[in-house]
């Protein structure tokens, strides 16, 4: 809108806002504005681009004004109604008549919209058979893996839900009502998909599985770790070299990996960061460990007797894979293939098995006093095996990969078995 329109109009109040695709009318006092997109902009009327959204609180320079906001979708194809002191394409609109208009076309959902509606709506059918176990896997191998069990029964009469794009699979698993989500991989992903599940589905508790890297020389291939302790490892705060405040948590020295000789390094060095934990009825407190109390993890320990695979792709292991409870998790956006960085994480934290999801989907739980437990299978040594080891050892651990896959899963649907059938109500008859 040239400037001399808003210099023109006097008897506006106008504001300056943000680029944004959605678009403001404003209009005498007292104010309407209608956000939506792709509308044909009134000679006669001021209009700024405003990054109002439906979701967020009116800003306090538009309370001021005189103005309230009709949140439309910016997908609704919206006519703006101007006031009768004010021309329209040169009629004018009566102001009852306008301000009747402006309700209606406020209330006229778009397609998104309805289509939410509707998914809600089936959300209310499925609950109505509630409780359910929400079981998370974050990626296309690890769903495979369950559905190769074909020990999920997905639901005839409904749907796969779909929320944020993420699909949620509604069925049982040994009678036990189970809603099975893939998140995507690293901690954003996983996070926001569990709080989207709780959020949405009468959810009693998470069980997560899947596969890590082991940073224990104790773990090999096809193991199952039933992590206790979490943390987050990924949160950095990087200093300069010259740097010589210490950490509360731990430091990493690129200097002391100097090869051939240690010394200093201009990377300097990493300290790890707590994470602000929120939890129900708590203050938020800052955290490096997430533990696991609940009698989830108690059950979970029962099963460290659970016989696994051995065999995958005509390939076996020597000895039966084993199930190892009370070990220390890392999670981190990181895919860690480095033995130096692998043999730091088990020596300054213990950490066992490092991953890119489960701190997170523990976090997320337990921030609702969600019970959950996580399986996670070792794929890999996250760094290779030993130099002594040779590649030979390198061929065996990418042959034999798969078994992670197949015996977390294995483990959660045991331990979902065990606990469901003895804690939950299970799915009628349909």
């Amino acid at each position: 809108m040239p400037a001399e329109h808003l210099k023109r109009r006097s008897n506006y109040r106008h504001f300056s806002c943000s680029q944004s695709c959605d678009k403001m009318i404003e209009l005498p006092s007292p104010l309407f504005c209608f956000i939506g997109s792709d509308l044909p902009t009134p000679p006669d009327l001021s209009i700024s681009a405003n990054p109002i959204s439906p979701s967020r609180s009116i800003p306090s320079t538009v309370q001021s004004a005189g103005m309230f906001v009709l949140p439309l979708k910016t997908n609704t194809p919206v006519r703006m109604m101007a006031m009768a002191s004010q021309k329209l394409y040169g009629r004018r609109v009566p102001p009852s008549f306008a301000f009747f208009l402006a309700f209606a076309f406020a209330f006229v959902p778009s397609s998104a919209l309805l289509s939410r509606q509707a998914h809600y709506g089936l959300a209310q059918r499925v609950n109505a058979d509630g409780p359910y176990i929400g079981l998370v896997m974050a990626d296309a191998d690890e769903e495979a893996a369950l559905v190769a069990t074909g020990l999920f029964t997905p639901r005839t009469d409904l749907p796969p839900l779909e929320f944020s794009g993420r699909r949620f699979n509604v069925g049982d698993i040994f009678g036990v009502n189970v809603i099975y989500v893939k998140s995507g991989e690293r901690r954003m992903n996983a996070g926001v998909t569990v709080q989207i599940l709780l959020d949405v589905f009468d959810v009693c508790g998470i069980v997560h599985y899947g596969t890590a890297g082991s940073a224990n020389d104790s773990l090999t291939v096809g193991d199952v770790s039933i992590p206790k302790f979490f943390a987050f490892t990924g949160s950095w705060k990087w200093t300069k070299a010259t740097h010589a405040y210490g950490s509360q948590t731990a430091e990493l020295e690129f200097g002391a990996f100097n090869v051939p000789m240690k010394g200093n390094n201009l990377l300097g060095k990493v300290e790890f960061q707590s994470e602000d934990f929120f939890s129900d009825g708590h203050e938020m407190e800052e955290v490096f460990w997430l533990e696991l109390h609940s009698a989830w993890y108690k059950a979970a320990e029962q099963l460290q007797d659970l016989v696994l695979e051995r065999c995958i792709n005509e390939t076996c292991l020597s000895e039966h894979p084993k199930v190892i409870a009370g070990l220390k998790s890392s999670t981190a956006d990181i895919f860690v293939d480095n033995a130096a960085y692998r043999d730091f994480l088990f020596q300054t934290f213990e950490v066992s098995t490092v991953d890119e999801e489960s701190a997170a989907i523990v976090m997320t739980a337990m921030s609702g006093n969600t019970p959950v437990i996580v399986f996670r299978g070792v794929s890999d040594l996250a760094g290779g095996a030993a130099a002594a080891a040779g590649s030979a050892a390198n061929h065996l651990s990418a042959s034999l990969s798969d078994l992670a896959y197949v015996n977390s899963v294995n483990a959660s649907i045991e331990f979902i078995r065990k606990v469901g059938s003895s804690s939950m109500r299970t799915v009628s008859s349909r």
